[in-house]
């Protein structure tokens, strides 16, 4: 059961920040993107999860393609705003010491934007894992073969409350334990933030 949600999520999580990080970073740092990409972005931003569901079982069947392409609507989201915000945030005076000293556009993006922004963007990583991991078990509860959303609809189907319980602790702890490794991930990386709990 585990190993089944994990995969799916892990897959569309990975996707979402491939993708995500770096279109909400350009469309921060390059108008002409934010002009392209923001008004999709905005009309999508809206829609729930959950509400792709019927699509991608329509596109993608009930397999595991349809499922991560959940995941991954999920947690792109977050990944891009965050990545927008990060770079938008970046305080003037640091921008402007570093072209005194010299730096180039590309200087300035990767050596001062992205470094002073890495806390935001973390943070937005961390809200996307954990929208990716709720929406698998949503998208498993309406069409799986495996998976803990499975596992719980199962009991529902045989009225055995105690399997739909069992299902539901371990999704939580799980959770749990996800959260805190990627919290542990974030002291790491970037030991200087302030955002850590």
């Amino acid at each position: 059961m585990l190993r089944a949600s994990l995969s799916v999520v892990l897959t569309g999580y990975a996707a979402a920040i491939l993708i995500g990080v770096p279109l909400g970073a350009m469309m921060a740092w390059f108008r002409p993107v934010n002009v392209l990409f923001g008004p999709l972005v905005d009309m999508l931003r809206p829609i729930p999860p959950p509400a792709w569901i019927p699509l991608a079982i329509l596109w993608f069947g009930i397999g595991l393609s349809g499922k991560t392409f959940v995941v991954f609507v999920s947690a792109l989201t977050p990944c891009l705003i965050s990545a927008y915000v990060a770079i938008r945030e970046v305080p003037p005076h640091l921008m402007s010491a570093a072209r005194m000293l010299g730096a180039s556009e590309t200087g300035l993006l990767f050596r001062v934007a992205i470094p002073n922004g890495l806390p935001v963007i973390v943070g937005g990583l961390r809200i996307a894992l954990g929208n990716a991991w709720a929406t698998v078990v949503a998208a498993e509860l309406v069409v799986a073969s495996a998976g803990f959303g499975y596992l719980i609809m199962s009991g529902f189907r045989n009225f055995e409350s105690n399997i739909m319980a069992v299902g539901m602790i371990a999704i939580a702890i799980v959770g749990v334990i996800m959260n805190a490794l990627f919290l542990e991930i974030e002291k790491r990386v970037i030991p200087w933030s302030t955002h850590h709990e």
